[in-house]
């Protein structure tokens, strides 16, 4: 098993493990799948069919966000909603993507070290999930994050994925048999944490890959819990 020091990104930006201040839902039953969906996006489970869609869209006013994300936080259900016309940048290159910016307006990086962010506002007429893309192509997107808000509006609290997953195992699995189960799924922990018997802070990329990651854990059989580490942006009073 492969271990590094957590990163000063990761101890300011891990979310997972405490309560989030985002909508909840109880379960539907007791056996409700923990897994992660999206209601319009093709990687996870659509959850309305086109022309229901339509209508829903028809009836959301311009400020509605209208893709939503859900997941299983233990017992609990929780939300989040994309926002396409935004973009987070962690950890930044110390000038700003030009064919980027040609698209969209950063706000210059806050934060200090690898806790540094940048917030990019995008042009009308540009989507983020397109952008990124393009910007896997051209090989520059590993330091970015789609968007997320914590409501169904554009005023909702911004959210962003810096990377990294909370992996709850079975009490029973040790350490060496935790080792042999990172490694055999090629798996980097970056820490094991402090608090429970089997718990573990892991490597993943930014952004969506982090979501992909985190439902693809909850599939396994000795995974009681997989929480994305999530970044929240402080509200200034």
């Amino acid at each position: 098993m492969k271990t590094q020091s957590i990163s000063t990104i990761v101890a300011t930006f891990l979310l997972a493990a405490c309560s989030l201040d985002l909508p909840t839902v109880e379960p539907s039953s007791p056996g409700a799948s923990q897994g992660l969906a999206l209601s319009t996006v093709t990687s996870f489970e659509v959850t309305a069919n086109s022309s229901s869609l339509e209508a829903k869209k028809r009836q959301r006013p311009e400020h509605q966000l209208e893709t939503q994300l859900t997941w299983m936080d233990g017992g609990r259900e929780r939300r989040v909603w994309l926002d396409e016309s935004a973009l987070i940048e962690f950890d930044p290159e110390p000038n700003a993507d030009a064919w980027l910016s040609a698209r969209g307006s950063a706000i210059e990086p806050t934060g200090a070290g690898e806790g540094k962010i940048r917030r990019w506002t995008l042009d009308e007429g540009f989507k983020a999930s397109e952008l990124l893309t393009q910007m896997k192509e051209r090989g520059t997107a590993s330091h970015f994050s789609q968007a997320y808000r914590a409501s169904a509006s554009k005023e909702g609290a911004l959210m962003g994925l810096p990377g990294g997953v909370l992996v709850y195992l079975k009490p029973e699995i040790g350490d060496l048999a935790a080792s042999q189960w990172f490694d055999s799924r090629g798996l980097t922990v970056r820490q094991k944490m402090s608090y429970g018997t089997s718990v573990y802070l892991i490597e993943s990329p930014r952004g969506a890959a982090c979501l992909e990651l985190t439902s693809s854990l909850l599939e396994s059989e000795d995974v009681v819990k997989a929480l994305p580490n999530w970044w929240r942006a402080m509200r200034v009073q």
